[in-house]
C-alpha cells in the first residue's frame, strides 16, 4: 500500500510538528473536517500495513504519535522520496511562493508565468492575489500588474525587505523550505554554499554559533537582497554615520570581510547588510532618524546638567561640548543598539589615570541616555563618554601654549574611536606638535602631506616623511619612550624657551609664592628652564592632602545650618582659600540645604561659583552628632568646597562620592574628636588611592 501525494504531505507535517492541531492542519491543506479525518484514516491504514502504531487523536483535536513513528518517517523525509515537484503548496505556502519569484528575479512576470511556476490554475493563482494583496496591506505594499512590466510590488524598498525576511525565514522552517526557497529564488546551490562558508568563517572569527532558524535562513536572504542592490534596488533610509565610524568593532571588520570582492554596493547599504548579519531586529525604530537624533541630544544635554551638579561644575561652551558627544553617539547609538563589542583593552590601559575619577562621575550622570537606549550603557561607551567630556575640561588650561611649528598627522585603520584616543593621546603627550588630522591608511596614500614634518601611524608606511610608529593603545610607559624618541630625534625644534614669567603664572594658580623675587632668581640662573615643558597635572589631589585637624569641626550638640556653613567658612577664609564674599555667598544661595548638593542623600556639599572669593583648593567638614533634617533624612556630615579649576577638586569629590556609598562614614559619623574624624578620613582617602 502506497499514500497519495496529499496523505504524504499530511503525515510529513505532523511528523515535523507532531504538536499541530487539527484546526492547524485543517488551514494548512485546506481541508473540510471530514476531508482531514478521512486522510488521517488512508495514514492509519498505511502505518498499519507497515506495522506501526496508528495515530490516535485527543479531545482537544491534538495528535498522539507514537516514537517509533516520528523516529521512522523523520529519516524518511529527509531522502528523496518526496522530492521538490510532488510537494504539495499550501495557499499560504503558494503566496509565500508567488512573492519570492517576484522579489527576487528580474524578469517580466505574467500570469501565465505563475501558473507554470506553480503548476495551479489561474483561478488558483487569481485567488491567491487577492489574499496575497491582504499579506502586503501590513507592509504598506501593493501588488500591481501591466502589460509592459509584469507583475511588480510597489513600496518602499525597506518593506519589501521585510517582506523578504519574513517569507524566507517561514519557508525555511519547513523541511523542503530550503529547495522551495533555491527553486523560486533561481539560486545555484554552489552560490549558497559559498555563502555558507563564508558565515561560517564569521561564526569561528567571532566565537559565536548561528542556530536560530532566522540566522540559518540568512545566507538566501543576503543571496537575494545583494541582487536587489546589484539591479539598483535601494534603501532610501540614510543610517546617518559612516562605514569607518562602526569598524572599532570586531563584528564589523569580520562582517565585511562578505562584501569586499562585491562591487557597487554603497556605503549605506553596506551598513545595511552588515546590521543583518549582526542582529536579527534590525528595524526602523532602530535607526538613527531625525526624530531620533534630537531625543539622543535632549539626553545627552539632561546628561551633562546631571555631570554638572554631580561634579559642582559650570562647564564652559557647553554647546560645544553638546556637538561632540553628538559626533560621538552617532556610531555609538548603533553599537549599544545591537550589542557590538568594542576591544576593552584600552579600559585597563586607562584603569589607573586620572580619567578614573571623571569616569565614575560622568557613569552617576547618564542615566537620561541609559533611559533613551533602554539599556545600561556599557563601560567601554561610559569610558569613551569620559574622554570627551575630559577632553573639552582640559581644554588646553594646563598646557603651556607653546609655539607649535611643526606639523603632523595620525593614520590609524582602526575606527572612529579608536582614532580619536589616540589623536587625544598624541596631542596631550606631545603638545609642541600640532596634530592637523587623522586618517586612515588609504587616504593617507590619497592625501598632500608636503606641509607635513611628522607621520605617527598604526602601520608601517612608505613615505619620505618621518614616521613614528605607535601602538593604538599606549600603555603608560610606550608614552614615556614615545616622548622620548620623538624629542632626541629633533630636539633643537620641539624643545621650546619657556619664560619665567609663564612658570610663575603658573604657580600662582596653584600655589602661593612666599619669596617670589627669589623663586625669579632660582629660575633664572636655571640652565633646565629652557628644556621645561609644562604639560597636563595629574589630578592625584586626596582628601588626604587638604584635611588638617584645623579643618575639621565636631559639634556633639545640636546645630544650625547658617551656623555650620560659617564655621567651616572662617577656617577656610583665616587660611587665605576663601573670602567672606564666598561664606556669604553660599548662605544667600543656600539658606536650608538643598537636594542637589547631597552626595548619596549622606554628605551635604555647599560650595559657589570661584568667582565668588575662590582663592585656591581647599575643604573643611563638619561632623554632627545630630543631624540637620532634610527631605531624604539626616545630614551629620557636611563638606565646604573651594576650587578655582573646573578639574583640581574632581579627586576629591570622587572620593567623597565613594565615602557617601561606604559604611565608612557611618564609623567617621560616631567620632567624637577632631582628631578621630581626621584619622578616619585620612586611612579612607590612602585606600581609595590606591585602589
Amino acid at each position: 500500500m502506497e499514500l497519495d501525494k496529499r496523505s504524504k504531505e499530511v503525515l510529513k507535517k505532523m511528523v515535523q510538528n507532531p504538536a499541530i492541531s487539527s484546526k492547524d492542519l485543517s488551514l494548512e491543506f485546506e481541508l473540510s473536517r471530514g476531508q482531514l479525518n478521512y486522510t488521517i484514516d488512508k495514514i492509519n491504514d498505511y502505518l498499519e500495513s507497515k506495522g506501526l502504531s496508528i495515530i490516535s487523536r485527543t479531545r482537544q483535536g491534538k495528535f498522539l504519535i507514537k516514537e517509533e513513528v516520528i523516529f521512522e518517517y523523520s529519516q524518511v523525509f529527509n531522502v528523496s522520496e518526496f522530492a521538490i515537484e510532488e510537494y504539495v503548496l499550501s495557499m499560504e505556502e503558494r503566496i509565500y511562493v508567488t512573492l519570492l519569484i517576484i522579489l527576487s528575479r528580474e524578469e517580466y512576470l505574467s500570469l501565465d508565468h505563475l501558473v507554470e511556476e506553480l503548476d495551479v490554475s489561474r483561478n488558483t493563482i487569481l485567488r491567491d492575489v487577492k489574499e496575497l494583496n491582504y499579506f502586503l496591506k501590513e507592509y504598506d505594499l501593493k501588488l500591481h500588474y501591466d502589460r509592459s512590466n509584469g507583475y511588480l510590488i510597489q513600496g518602499d524598498e525597506w518593506n519589501k525587505r521585510l517582506v523578504l525576511k519574513s517569507i524566507i525565514e517561514k519557508l525555511y522552517s519547513k523541511s523542503i523550505g530550503e529547495s522551495l526557497i533555491l527553486k523560486a529564488s533561481k539560486i545555484e546551490e554552489e552560490e549558497l554554499k559559498d555563502f555558507k562558508d563564508k558565515i561560517y568563517r564569521i561564526e569561528k572569527e567571532l566565537s559565536v554559533e548561528y542556530t536560530d532558524d532566522r540566522i540559518l535562513a540568512l545566507p538566501l536572504l543576503m543571496i537575494i537582497i545583494i541582487r536587489r542592490i546589484e539591479r539598483g534596488r535601494l534603501i532610501n533610509y540614510s543610517f546617518k554615520i559612516n562605514a569607518r565610524e562602526l569598524s572599532d568593532t570586531k563584528e564589523y571588520l569580520v562582517t565585511d570581510k562578505l562584501f569586499w570582492e562585491i562591487d557597487d554596493i554603497n556605503e549605506n547599504e553596506r551598513l545595511y547588510l552588515t546590521l543583518q548579519l549582526l542582529t536579527t531586529n534590525v528595524s526602523r525604530k532602530n535607526i538613527l532618524s531625525v526624530n531620533q537624533l534630537t531625543k539622543m541630544k535632549h539626553a545627552i544635554e539632561e546628561s551633562i546638567n546631571k555631570f554638572e551638579k554631580i561634579a559642582f561644575i559650570t562647564i564652559q561652551d557647553r554647546q560645544l561640548l553638546i556637538e561632540k558627544l553628538m559626533n560621538h553617539m552617532s556610531p555609538a547609538y548603533y553599537r549599544i543598539k545591537y550589542e557590538l563589542n568594542l576591544n576593552s583593552n584600552y579600559l585597563s590601559l586607562n584603569d589607573n589615570s586620572e580619567l578614573s575619577s571623571i569616569y565614575f562621575l560622568v557613569s552617576q550622570s547618564i542615566f537620561p541616555l541609559e533611559l533613551f537606549f533602554d539599556k545600561a550603557l556599557p563601560k567601554i561607551e561610559i569610558f569613551f563618554i569620559t574622554l570627551i567630556i575630559s577632553g573639552h575640561l582640559m581644554n588646553n588650561d594646563h598646557l603651556v601654549k607653546i609655539n607649535q611649528h611643526k606639523k603632523a598627522i595620525i593614520v590609524c585603520p582602526n575606527g572612529i574611536s579608536i582614532s580619536s584616543l589616540l589623536e587625544k593621546t598624541l596631542e596631550t603627550l606631545l603638545p609642541e606638535i600640532e596634530f592637523i588630522n587623522t586618517m586612515s591608511t588609504r587616504n593617507f596614500y590619497k592625501s598632500d602631506i608636503d606641509e607635513v614634518d611628522y607621520v605617527f601611524s598604526v602601520v608601517p608606511l612608505e613615505t619620505e616623511k618621518k614616521v613614528f610608529l605607535v601602538e593604538s593603545l599606549l600603555s603608560d610607559k610606550e608614552k614615556i619612550q614615545l616622548r622620548d624618541e620623538v624629542l632626541t630625534y629633533d630636539e633643537e625644534n620641539l624643545l621650546e624657551k619657556i619664560s619665567v614669567d609663564e612658570i610663575i603664572n603658573i604657580v600662582k594658580k596653584h600655589a602661593s609664592i612666599e619669596n617670589e623675587v627669589l623663586l625669579r632668581k632660582s629660575l633664572q640662573n636655571s640652565k633646565k628652564v629652557n628644556e621645561l615643558i609644562v604639560s597636563k597635572p595629574q589630578y592625584g589631589v586626596g582628601l588626604k592632602d587638604l584635611l588638617t585637624e584645623e579643618s575639621i569641626v565636631y559639634y556633639p550638640g545640636k546645630v544650625s545650618w547658617r551656623k555650620v556653613i560659617t564655621d567651616l567658612g572662617e577656617r577656610l577664609y583665616k587660611n587665605e582659600i576663601i573670602t567672606n564674599e564666598y561664606i556669604e555667598t553660599i548662605l544667600e544661595q543656600m539658606p536650608t540645604i538643598p537636594s542637589y548638593i547631597l552626595l548619596g542623600n549622606k554628605i551635604a556639599l555647599p560650595h559657589a561659583s570661584p568667582e565668588f572669593g575662590a582663592k585656591k583648593l581647599g575643604i573643611s567638614i563638619a561632623v554632627l552628632d545630630h543631624g540637620i533634617a532634610t527631605d531624604v533624612g539626616e545630614i551629620k556630615t557636611i563638606v565646604l568646597l573651594s576650587s578655582i579649576d573646573k578639574e583640581e577638586h574632581i579627586n576629591v569629590l570622587y572620593e567623597l562620592l565613594n565615602l557617601s556609598m561606604s559604611p565608612r562614614l557611618n564609623e567617621i559619623e560616631k567620632s567624637r574628636t577632631e582628631s578621630e574624624i581626621l584619622k578616619k578620613l585620612n586611612k579612607f582617602s590612602i585606600e581609595e588611592e590606591s585602589k
